[in-house]
């Protein structure tokens, strides 16, 4: 007579415990990777976030503010300046911050200017306001995914797509300050 037996064993158990383990593992470290992938919109936020604290910062330590973009290393970053034993020097207000995987900093326009694709442009930030509205053009080069507008007194949107012509547009500006 042969007897069946119901269940599992210590040993069979163990193993089957041990198997999901390493598959879950293997998915949360696979998942984790993906967290470096935002969406252009997130970046816009995170950048609109960025340059709204910058100039609270200018406000309420009553200096100036520097925001540095990179075009060239789609980076940006913001600092203000410093005397320390009669050199000038930077501190950090932001870190530079690098944009995720699958996105680049086109280009910039400053007000009425022309657009600029390459190189350092700082804007500067005073406690009373910048000196122009700015447009940063983001996406995955040459598409504009999406535009972070900012108004010289500190109010900023993220719009989906290419928004120039918001710069010359006086309702921006009123808009922007009835927020």
């Amino acid at each position: 007579m042969v007897r069946s037996r119901r269940g599992l064993t210590i040993l069979e158990l163990s193993i089957v415990v041990l198997l999901v383990s390493m598959v879950l593992f293997t998915l949360v470290s696979i998942t984790s990777r993906f967290s470096r992938f935002k969406s252009t919109e997130d970046e816009g936020t995170i950048l609109r976030d960025s340059l709204v604290f910058a100039r609270s910062t200018a406000i309420t330590s009553n200096e100036p503010i520097f925001f540095e973009f990179n075009l060239d290393e789609e980076t940006y970053r913001a600092y203000r300046k410093e005397s320390k034993d009669g050199e000038i020097a930077e501190k950090d207000v932001i870190k530079q911050r690098n944009l995720s995987a699958g996105n680049s900093l086109i280009g910039m326009q400053v007000g009425s200017s022309n657009r600029e694709t390459r190189g350092k442009i700082v804007i500067r930030l005073f406690p009373e306001g910048s000196s122009d509205e700015l447009a940063v053009f983001m996406g995955s080069d040459p598409e504009i995914k999406a535009t972070v507008l900012f108004s010289r007194y500190g109010k900023g949107e993220v719009g989906v797509g290419e928004k120039t012509s918001a710069l010359e547009d006086p309702s921006f500006r009123e808009n922007l300050e009835e927020w």
